[in-house]
């Protein structure tokens, strides 16, 4: 069994990031997936120095501007661990892929725990940030392909890995039909999962995936049992749907500029 790396300290996660986020990079790029597409984006350095995209319409960020790395580590890494933890092979539910933090976590936790997912579900509308990262875990090269590597340099920094190991991981994951590029959640079949990463777009962005008929739905189809859920967010309308699919909130304080943020669990029947 490999060596386990320390948890990341929750207690970090609020200190002032003294460096100021900047625009490193804006443009479009164009994908061939049966149809040409664009995506207009703006990359955005954050406060510890990873990256993140703003995408058009909106040009809202993906992740908290004062650090998108920490963001994601604070977040979804304790949900990560759980799942790891109860389950021999745990089903993740990712939502959305965007830059694939969440994926990449997964895959590095997997590592470091010495177990293989049986299910990795992620869900993205954007059509060509499903392209460029499935062609990016290919090797083929895209746009986004220093975007996604510096990701992957900074997780193998933090778990003493050699990049490729977590990226030949998720390859053969998607060859083997385990990682799954999904498109919009509301359109797809669910799979019952024991780790849900509630990673989507905010209200302003995704109104579709913050409604009382979508909430409810989805946590009743998405929930396994056991299961663990975390997100940035943190309103009424998630913590009833939560608490009406029986799952026990934990309501933590939330990273950067957000107040509070949500973990919940829902256990197996006795």
């Amino acid at each position: 069994m490999p060596a386990r790396v320390p948890l990341f300290d929750r207690r970090c996660a609020h200190s002032p990031i003294q460096d100021k986020a900047s625009t490193a990079d804006s443009g479009y790029f164009r994908f061939a997936g049966g149809v040409i597409l664009d995506l207009e984006y703006k990359q955005i350095l954050t406060g510890d120095g990873s990256p993140t995209l703003s995408i058009a319409p909106t040009f809202e960020h993906m992740h908290a501007i004062e650090g998108a790395f920490t963001e994601t580590q604070y977040i979804y890494q304790p949900t990560v661990e759980k799942a790891f933890n109860t389950v021999s092979k745990p089903v993740f539910l990712s939502l959305g892929l965007g830059l694939g933090y969440n994926e990449l976590l997964i895959a590095f936790e997997s590592l470091r725990h010495g177990r293989i997912p049986e299910l990795i579900a992620s869900y993205e509308s954007v059509v060509p940030l499903k392209e460029a990262f499935e062609s990016w875990l290919m090797n083929d090269l895209v746009p986004l392909t220093p975007v996604y590597d510096q990701i992957t340099e900074m997780y193998a920094e933090k778990y003493d890995r050699e990049p490729v190991l977590a990226k030949s991981l998720l390859l053969d994951l998607l060859q083997e039909n385990k990682l799954r590029l999904l498109g919009p959640v509301e359109k797809e079949v669910l799979s019952p999962s024991h780790a849900i990463l509630f990673d989507a777009f905010s209200t302003k962005t995704s109104p579709e995936l913050w409604t009382p008929e979508f909430l409810n739905g989805f946590f009743g189809s998405a929930a396994a049992n056991p299961c663990f859920m975390s997100t940035y967010a943190c309103n009424g309308e998630l913590k009833r749907a939560l608490k009406n699919n029986a799952f026990i909130l934990d309501i933590q304080k939330g990273f950067g500029m957000k107040r509070e943020s949500t973990f919940a669990s829902k256990s197996a029947p006795q």
